[in-house]
């Protein structure tokens, strides 16, 4: 009886999932299709269904985002954007003169100069 109700759920989150996705675009996106991946994308619905943000549902064993809180979970995930100009390079060490003639040396002794 389990194995009947696991795959009427499966089958029944596939239609929903076509039913609630419009001609828009909009269709709900599960963990398959995810661009998140699959660990990342159920991590996204549980914790979305916890803190009931909307945009997640869980049918059966799929968890389903929209594309709006599918689309808010990958700026999360890339994190802060940074406004601030970059970093100063760091400036390169200044090579030592004796260091310099050492090298020079060991060129000329071994023929590659």
């Amino acid at each position: 009886m389990d194995e009947f109700l696991d795959k009427l759920a499966e089958v029944l989150a596939k239609k929903l999932a076509k039913c609630l996705g419009g001609p828009d675009g909009n269709a709900l996106v599960g963990q398959g299709e995810s661009p998140l991946g699959p660990r990342k994308h159920c991590a996204a619905v549980r914790r979305r269904l916890a803190r009931s943000e909307g945009g997640a549902a869980r049918v059966g064993k799929r968890y389903l985002l929209t594309q709006e809180a599918l689309q808010a979970e990958l700026r999360m995930e890339s994190g802060p954007v940074n406004d601030t100009d970059p970093p100063a390079a760091a400036a390169l060490p200044v090579s030592d003169p004796e260091d310099d003639a050492i090298y020079e040396s060991l060129l000329r002794k071994t023929g590659r100069k």
